[in-house]
């Protein structure tokens, strides 16, 4: 019996928290940002129209079946640190991990594609950047091609963004521990049939 290993895996660099869904009727039309902070935080939304003011609450419903991914973009600056007991093994820039889905198979890879159809529908998402996630286990004998890596492929207003949503080992989902980010932009796109004006 082996003594287990304390294994933790950080992510650094720009990553994205992305929701996708329908939007709900009422909501069509209003300001991008507005929209993200309603499906995000829950919060109400003020909408001014003809000198007006009122108030749109979000609630539940509005959003069930929403999606929600979060994670760094592999397309964009980062990279990922794997440490063993206290030791940092392993590093790999983000670049190196997209390859691994195609040209240099360093983990296995499993990937989904997103695709949005049909009318009213919205892509939205955060750019944050800066200690994206760090994931913890222990185990008794570590090695990388025990690491399956789940990214999303979609493209928001023609930016591609490979998004590395969740690490799988031994066919168990790892939890996220914690992160420290900070947003410094909006990534969006609809395909809103009747656009209803903000005026």
């Amino acid at each position: 019996m082996f003594p287990k290993q304390k294994i933790l895996i950080n992510l650094m660099g720009t990553g994205y928290d992305i929701w996708c869904g329908e939007l709900p009727e009422r909501m069509r039309g209003l300001p991008a940002m507005e929209i993200v902070e309603a499906i995000q935080g829950q919060s109400a939304i003020v909408v001014k129209r003809k000198n007006k003011a009122k108030e749109i609450h979000p609630v539940e419903n509005d959003f069930k079946n929403f999606l929600s991914y979060r994670g760094p973009n592999l397309l964009e600056l980062g990279q990922m640190e794997i440490w063993i007991n206290r030791k940092r093994i392993y590093t790999y820039k983000f670049q190196e991990l997209a390859d691994s889905a195609t040209l240099f198979p360093i983990f296995k890879v499993k990937s989904e594609n997103i695709i949005i159809t049909g009318d009213n529908y919205i892509i939205s998402g955060l750019q944050e950047k800066g200690y994206l996630a760090q994931y913890s286990l222990e185990t008794e004998n570590f090695s990388v091609d025990q690491l399956q890596l789940n990214t999303l492929q979609l493209t928001i207003n023609n930016k591609p963004i490979s998004l590395l949503h969740q690490f799988t080992f031994h066919n168990r989902d790892l939890k996220v521990k914690w992160r420290d980010t900070a947003v410094t932009g909006l990534v969006w796109e609809e395909t809103l049939k009747h656009r209803q004006s903000n005026h």
